[in-house]
């Protein structure tokens, strides 16, 4: 007989991360189907008897990305929650960022074109792409190890591509091109405060709507009203009453024929 497991998610950044761990745990023996929550950092897979799921977890990791059985779920972080902390922190790096960033953009376009100047450039610079953008390059890492290049490889190639070329180009005397790896860092930072805002915005959007779902019904048969317990079955001619809040502010009625 076949099992429902739901896992923890970590490591995804965009919805590719999401189908490439799909499409991995499905082709995994003994799993008959797998679906991924990008939204809700979870995935559910309909596991055979004998399935070890160190297996599983071990396969995904070794596409980058982490998963973890969920066995209770009322333990687990509301998703809502992860998003605003996710939140705060891409502010903090967005932040901080932008201070950096500014000065780089105004010493390349508007400053003296002098080594004190380009030494300025570079040293912020540094700090921006290695340090703020960390992140992008430590899930580059991981997606390289397992041959699935994904968004943060497009940022790591083309922040560090401009570092690398501007960090030669000052030691050649050439022009250097600090602000464009800068300015690149910051965009995608701003991109995931706003990205991580949005989600957490949606997660409690949806957590309001179930809990709009039936916390209660009766059922009313002639002059009669029972309360659905275990086997209790819906007759036609049944009138039911569901209660949506516990306040009763909102409730459905319908007559079932």
């Amino acid at each position: 007989m076949d099992d429902t497991v739901t896992f923890d998610v970590e490591g995804m950044t965009c919805a590719s991360c999401a189908l490439r761990i799909e499409r991995v745990l499905g082709k995994q023996e003994g799993v008959d189907e797998a679906v991924v929550n990008f939204a809700g950092q979870e995935a559910r897979a309909r596991v055979g008897n004998g399935v070890d799921l160190a297996d599983l977890q071990a396969a995904i990791s070794r596409i980058g990305y982490e998963i973890t059985p969920i066995e209770d779920r009322t333990q687990r972080v509301p998703p809502a929650e992860r998003y605003a902390e996710d939140a705060r922190y891409q502010r903090r790096n967005v932040v901080l960022a932008a201070v950096l960033t500014v000065p780089v953009m105004v010493l390349s376009m508007l400053g003296p074109d002098t080594a004190w100047s380009r030494t300025v450039q570079a040293v912020l610079t540094t700090i921006v792409v290695f340090g703020l953008g960390a992140q992008f390059h430590a899930a580059t890492i991981k997606q390289l190890r397992g041959f699935s290049p994904a968004m943060d490889t497009l940022v790591t190639v083309g922040t560090i591509t401009a570092w690398a070329y501007s960090m030669w180009a000052l030691l050649a005397g050439e022009p250097v091109y600090f602000e464009t790896a800068a300015m690149i860092t910051t965009l995608i930072l701003l991109g995931r405060y706003f990205e991580a805002r949005a989600k957490g915005r949606a997660s409690r959007a949806v957590t309001k709507l179930l809990e709009l779902s039936a916390r209660q019904a009766r059922v009313i048969r002639g002059n009669d009203t029972i309360i659905p317990r275990g086997d209790s079955v819906i007759k036609p001619g049944d009138h039911v009453v569901a209660i949506a809040l516990p306040d009763a502010v909102s409730t459905v009625e319908k007559t079932f024929s």
